[in-house]
């Protein structure tokens, strides 16, 4: 999944109160892995901090609980219950990261 540039970049805490003018857009999330369901086989999603979840398919199987990851996805639900990247994907962690403060 790679459709070009993220539109913005975000730390993670910043998400909820910062990226509402993004939804639909991708954006790049830095974060820790909280946790991983691995329930479906075909849809395994990364929560990340501040529960934001990272809908990657089969890809990512490799992250690690407490990792701080680098997950680039479309912004597809923002809200104080739901934060979800849909479809989402790790990128490389030395890659330039400018977030949104």
């Amino acid at each position: 999944m790679d459709y070009g540039k993220p539109a913005a970049q975000f730390y993670a805490k910043d998400v909820e109160s910062k990226a509402s003018p993004f939804v639909g857009k991708k954006i790049t999330v830095k974060g820790k892995v909280q946790s991983i369901d691995r329930s479906e086989a075909e849809n395994v999603k990364i929560i990340l901090e501040h529960q934001i979840i990272c809908h990657t398919g089969r890809s990512d199987t490799h992250l690690k609980v407490g990792e701080v990851v680098f997950m680039s996805g479309f912004l597809d639900e923002l809200s104080k219950t739901d934060i979800v990247l849909d479809p989402a994907m790790s990128r490389d962690p030395t890659a330039p990261f400018h977030p949104i403060e």
